[in-house]
């Protein structure tokens, strides 16, 4: 599982101007579970990539292996981008349950011409996306009159974008497997959540990462590599 977690940015210079726009600067893990069905949590540091981290890990525990690869994520380009350059494209990509059905919500209330509209198209669409069938979601959506026709198409094009990762969530959960990224969105609070996002805390980069780096180390219960 993957994901990143925001936090303030330090300003360059420190003022008494209110702060609009603030900046943000991002921390990705990555979580991996090991052969012994136990986790590790992998954040990089400076000067080496994430990427890198990550092929290295797998390197060394299972070298020689052939591996069945998923990775459940919110679909961002980043993490997709990133996967590619571990994997390849021998990997098996899933769309988070909530995050789909979020983003759903969320453009079908600037889509349909009303509320009534958007409760009667989720009740039709939801199901069909619970068990993986993207493409008649997509059928649907296109012959809808859109209230917001650059939001009818910025959904399309995510579910048409993300297609191979939206799969039978319904089989998936019957079997007994993760469907969400939850655990991740957990990983993320504990790696930087609690420690960096209080009230009038901002960090540089270097500092928010390193800091991660830390936390992901005692986590591991791997704190000799500290040293």
């Amino acid at each position: 599982m993957e994901d990143g977690i925001s936090v303030a940015k330090q300003k360059g210079k420190r003022d008494s101007v209110a702060k609009i726009g603030k900046e943000r600067t991002i921390t990705d893990a990555i979580r991996f579970a090991n052969p012994a069905g136990d986790f590790i949590y992998l954040v990089a540091a400076e000067k080496v990539s994430l990427s890198q981290l990550a092929t290295a890990h797998l390197k060394e525990h299972y070298s020689g292996q052939t591996l069945s690869v998923v990775v459940i994520s919110d679909g961002a380009r980043t993490i997709t981008n990133r996967c590619g350059q571990i994997f390849g494209q021998d990997y098996q990509p899933i769309l988070d349950w909530y995050h789909l059905e979020k983003k759903m919500k969320e453009l079908m209330s600037m889509i349909a011409q009303n509320k009534e509209q958007k409760i009667s198209y989720l009740q039709e669409m939801l199901p069909l996306l619970w068990q993986g069938n993207a493409a008649e979601v997509v059928e649907i959506l296109l012959r809808l009159q859109a209230r917001h026709v650059s939001k009818q198409q910025e959904l399309v094009a995510y579910l048409r974008r993300n297609q191979p990762a939206i799969i039978n969530y319904e089989k998936r959960k019957a079997a007994g497997k993760p469907i969400g990224s939850g655990a991740m969105e957990k990983a993320v609070d504990l790696l930087v959540a609690r420690r960096q996002k209080q009230k009038v805390m901002s960090w540089s980069t270097v500092g928010s990462n390193v800091l991660a780096v830390v936390k992901a180390q005692l986590l591991n219960n791997s704190t000799d590599s500290l040293q």
